[in-house]
């Protein structure tokens, strides 16, 4: 069964009606500006009453107490078809979120600050006959529009979508989530920003210790490679003190032979006088293979010293990890914190807390590797740092048995020359006899510079590694800044 609809009844179909059946926070402006509707939910929001603001013109001064501010209801009065274009902060509204449109003309919305609530205004002009009879305006409070929960959501997901990005290895992944236009405010923005700033800083400490890793294998092969000069140098020094003792028993046997004559003690005497130089000329020898020792064992502590200071490089990148681990743990207060404020819409938003915290743990625990991987170097180290004092060691001896050889030396050959002149001398026989040879200036010198290598020295260029391991939240108010 049809109904009929009266005329009386039609007349009093006005605006303020349609309004109130909206049950969203509006109003309506006729073409002069004057407000003919102002519904309930507006009256709560703006805390204006309906019976003190209906016929009244000049709004923008009665809600804002300022004559040079208009709403965007009164713009759209003056320029009906290009607002968006003739002032500054209108644009277009997404249709989607909007809840208006229109046949011929444009919908618009603005976003500002009205009696200290971030508003979201969105208004449309009414045509009749192609000529402007009125403009309907809604006033949203933006932590409330459907659209502030819809591009919440979508934020949620996209740094989801950046923190599976993170765990696949792309730390230069950005967030996918569109900031023109959007009604989010600067907290939530400000989190989207610090997981891509946080990405680029974790991707660029990655390289340095990559880098600084390389640093420090290179020179561990240098110590290796130092040390083992240092053991073949050693080796020839002993294979040298080896050939003066045969010498020296060569000439012991020679002594023991001497013949009856004066001509034979002659010979032997000359093949002393050879001998001694020979051997002078191996001690020579000796005594550069110890200075070759010495300046490797100097280059050896060299290289720890660089390696002392490429780890404490690494170490300080140990703590900026650790740094930017605490702001990923702030950042993850921070989600919890906005999770909180967004009510239900936040419930996914605690999803890139736990990420933004499983984020953490993971660079802490990339830190504490880092860090035993220097323990064990400086582990390597020290054992070598031991095992060149004990070649040194091996090298003082060998000096110290170098020396013995040349004074028993010495004192065969001045024994071989007294024994000649006790002798007759024979007409082809020199009138000199061979002398001794000497230790020279140049062997006491050298033999003050033996080379010599703390063991402690080095332990002292190895400092013991720092524990690194702190992990705390500072205040909600620094982590936003």
């Amino acid at each position: 069964m049809s109904e009929t609809v009266s005329k009386g009844s039609t007349e009093s179909f006005d605006i303020q009606r349609v309004l109130d059946i909206i049950n969203l926070p509006s109003f309506a402006l006729d073409g002069d500006g004057t407000v003919i509707a102002w519904d309930d939910q507006i009256a709560d929001l703006l805390g204006v009453s309906r019976a003190n603001i209906l016929g009244e013109q000049d709004l923008g001064y009665q809600l804002y107490e300022d004559e040079s501010r208009k709403t965007l209801a009164e713009r759209v009065l003056e320029s009906p078809r290009d607002a968006h274009e003739q002032y500054d902060g209108v644009g277009l509204a997404d249709e989607e979120y909007a809840l208006l449109s229109v046949d011929a003309g444009n919908v618009y919305e603005d976003k500002s600050t009205l009696r200290g609530q971030n508003i979201w205004f969105i208004a449309a002009p009414v045509f009749e006959a192609g000529e402007l009879i009125g403009v309907i305006e809604i006033v949203q409070d933006i932590d409330d529009s459907a659209r502030h929960q819809q591009e919440l959501e979508e934020l949620f997901d996209a740094v989801i979508v950046t923190m599976q990005e993170f765990e696949k290895g792309n730390l230069g992944a950005s967030v996918p989530f569109d900031t023109q236009d959007t009604v989010l405010g600067d907290d939530f923005l400000r989190i989207a920003d610090g997981l891509e700033a946080m990405g680029t800083q974790i991707e660029q400490l990655i390289e340095e210790v990559e880098m600084d890793v390389a640093e420090l294998d290179r020179a561990a092969d240098d110590v290796a490679d130092s040390a083992q000069q240092i053991d073949t140098l050693t080796t020839d020094q002993v294979d040298d003190v080896g050939q003066i003792s045969s010498e020296v028993s060569n000439l012991s046997a020679t002594v023991e032979e001497i013949a009856s004559t004066a001509e034979q003690v002659e010979q032997t005497s000359t093949r002393a006088e050879q001998l001694a130089t020979q051997g002078s000329q191996s001690a020579s020898q000796a005594v550069n293979t110890m200075e070759t020792v010495g300046e490797s064992a100097h280059d050896v502590a060299g290289d720890v010293d660089t390696l002392e200071e490429r780890m404490a490089e690494i170490d300080e990148v140990v703590e900026v990890i650790n740094n930017i681990a605490e702001q990923t743990n702030m950042l993850a207060l921070n989600a919890s914190i906005e999770a909180a404020r967004a009510g239900e819409a936040g419930e996914g938003f605690a999803v890139v807390a736990d990420e933004v915290k499983s984020l953490a743990e993971e660079s802490q625990q990339h830190a504490n590797d880092i860090e035993e991987m220097v323990a064990n170097i400086r582990s390597e180290t020290a054992q070598t740092v031991s095992n060149l004092q004990e070649t040194t060691e091996r090298v003082d001896s060998g000096v110290d048995q170098v020396q013995d050889a040349m004074e028993r030396f010495e004192d065969i050959v001045e024994a071989i020359s007294e024994t000649a002149e006790e002798l007759p001398r024979s007409p082809t026989r020199p009138t000199t006899r061979p002398q001794a040879p000497r230790k020279s200036q140049a062997w006491s010198t050298k033999r003050s510079r033996k080379p010599t290598l703390s063991r402690n020295r080095l332990r002292r260029s190895l400092p013991a590694p720092k524990n690194r391991r702190r992990w705390c939240l500072i205040s909600t108010t620094r982590s936003l800044n």
